[in-house]
């Protein structure tokens, strides 16, 4: 008998509370109320807070807990569904599948198909394009390759990229020919600028013959060449980026920028004197592409703009990639042995994982099986360590997977632009567009 009126009294009280939720329930014209989930508990009445904490702490975890979806999160969803078609009724379900809520006698919303269907249309838009893109990434390759044609091109293009090319005419047409500079610029959006003539060293050549002859033998004869052949020249890179004060003011009179080297070139516009910066990412000063993608991340977080200067971009097989077994003073040995000829300009990166930037690449001398060495003028064991990969390969390529890389996370975050599109200020509108500063 004392059974039997425990158990009356319970079915007693889980009734008055059933019957205190809906009438505490004040619900709109979807069907959500007051007393569902995500709002007001207030409302409750006094016999149903006092069931709730008679369920004790352990049943007092968050909604959709297995998916970290936090009780805001859930509730955000679950009331902006209705139009997904959610059907309101009192639960069936066990309470340990629908957590507190059920166990605390609030009614419950079990959504439909639709609702799911729309959920994961959600979750893929948003997944589809994680990144706002801010900023902008300008690619710059200088002296003249086929590569540029035949790998570098079609790669930006796969990306949506694109870049600003400095050409030696002297290169014209030993390496490229001018139907391939057309068809970088007419039909991959690429800018053509000049790298001179001849490649001679500016200041140098000013000293011994004076800056009108360099003015008319390097820049103009260039320009004139190009621009023949239907090549919009607006854009001077200095052989070796060495220049002067007197020769930058000197050719801002032929074009509207040239490039002033630097460590970390990260700007929000052209410098008042017409100079871009520019930091090299070939092998001859090494940049992991571990600081390539946070130097990205910065200009994405920044809206500015990230200058980058290479040469060539090649093949995998042109480079040989291994561990540091052993090092000294001048001499390292790899986890494997290479068989082949090495190439005459070839350099050495001692450790993938460190940027490079000491004054003189460190030129192999020789391969012989595992063992490489080096000049005599650098000390390796200030560079590398034993289980260091590193990189050997022509002193100005660049792998190709690691610039598919490279470009496919810059693509993600950042815009891409030529130099003259910098300097008529195309960056600006673009950031405008984007709701960027």
């Amino acid at each position: 008998m004392l059974r039997n009126m425990v158990s009356r009294r319970d079915a007693v009280r889980i009734t008055n509370a059933k019957k205190a939720s809906r009438k505490g329930a004040k619900r709109d014209e979807n069907g959500f109320g007051e007393g569902m989930l995500g709002c007001d508990l207030g409302g409750l009445s006094r016999r149903n807070r006092m069931l709730k904490r008679e369920y004790g702490a352990e049943n007092r975890r968050p909604f959709l807990e297995p998916r970290r979806i936090g009780r805001s999160a859930a509730s955000a969803l679950l009331r902006g569904a209705c139009s997904m078609g959610i059907q309101r009724r009192v639960s069936r379900l066990p309470s340990a599948t629908l957590g507190p809520i059920a166990r605390s006698g609030i009614r419950v919303v079990v959504p439909k198909l639709g609702f799911f269907v729309g959920i994961a249309a959600l979750v893929a838009a948003v997944g589809a394009s994680p990144h706002e893109k801010r900023g902008g990434l300008v690619l710059q390759f200088d002296d003249g390759w086929q590569e540029w044609v035949s790998i570098i091109a079609p790669e930006l293009a796969r990306v949506g990229g694109k870049a600003t090319a400095f050409v030696n005419n002297q290169n014209i047409p030993k390496r490229l020919t001018f139907e391939d500079l057309r068809r970088l610029q007419n039909e991959y959006e690429w800018e053509i600028g000049t790298h001179t003539y001849h490649h001679k060293r500016a200041p140098w050549y000013v000293q011994h013959y004076g800056l009108s002859n360099w003015l008319k033998d390097e820049v103009d004869l260039s320009i004139g060449e190009l621009e023949a052949a239907g090549l919009n020249v607006r854009s001077l890179v200095f052989p070796f980026n060495a220049h002067t004060p007197e020769l930058t003011q000197a050719v801002m009179t032929r074009v509207s920028s040239y490039r002033r080297a630097a460590p970390f070139a990260i700007t929000k516009e052209v410098a008042p004197d017409g100079a871009v910066p520019g930091t090299a990412f070939d092998l001859t000063a090494f940049v992991p592409l571990k600081l390539l993608r946070e130097w990205i991340d910065t200009a994405a977080e920044r809206g500015d703009l990230l200058f980058l200067f290479g040469h060539r971009v090649l093949d995998d097989s042109e480079f040989i990639f291994g561990k540091v077994v052993s090092v000294g003073p001048h001499e390292l040995i790899l986890d494997s042995p290479f068989s082949g000829r090495i190439g005459s300009e070839w350099i050495l990166v001692p450790d993938m994982s460190r940027r490079y930037v000491e004054a003189e690449p460190v030129r192999v001398l020789e391969i012989r099986e595992q063992s490489v060495v080096v000049s005599d003028s650098i000390d390796l064991r200030r560079l590398t360590a034993p289980g260091a990969q590193c990189i050997i390969g022509p002193a100005y390529g660049y792998p190709l997977s690691m610039f598919r890389e490279m470009i496919q996370y810059a693509a993600e975050r950042l815009n891409f632009f030529t130099v003259s599109e910098i300097v008529a200020g195309k960056h600006r509108s673009a950031s405008a567009g984007s709701g960027s500063e």
